[in-house]
């Protein structure tokens, strides 16, 4: 509008847009690091290993000392599971490298991931 019409943008909102901006960069900024080196809640779950085709105790001290990615997905055989679960996989090697485990979570029963 104001290229068209010559008509220039009042000073005031200039400001305010510079000042949200401002705002959405520092909110972004901090959840991106909110989570990262974290310690991780204490927890106790049944898990699928699929190593041993059994059900195991998982506890949050068995990953004590080293780094964990934890991801989240809604449900087994969700458009999640070939994308983000299969790239984690494919690097899981990586990963190990770095001291590092990952830990998929979702509100599945442990039976669905069997």
């Amino acid at each position: 509008m104001g290229c068209a019409n010559g008509v220039k943008p009042r000073k005031k909102v200039q400001i305010e847009i510079k000042e949200l901006l401002n705002k959405t960069q520092q909110e972004e900024k901090s959840m991106s690091s909110t989570m990262v080196r974290q310690e991780m809640p204490k927890f106790t779950m049944e898990a699928y290993d699929a190593k041993t085709g059994h059900f195991k105790e998982v506890l949050s001290e068995d990953y004590k000392g080293k780094w964990t990615v934890i991801c989240f997905y809604p449900a087994d055989f969700t458009f999640v599971c070939p994308t983000e679960i299969a790239a984690m996989n494919a690097h899981y090697d990586d990963f190990q490298k770095l001291n590092t485990e990952i830990l998929a979570v979702s509100v599945d029963s442990k039976f669905s991931h069997k």
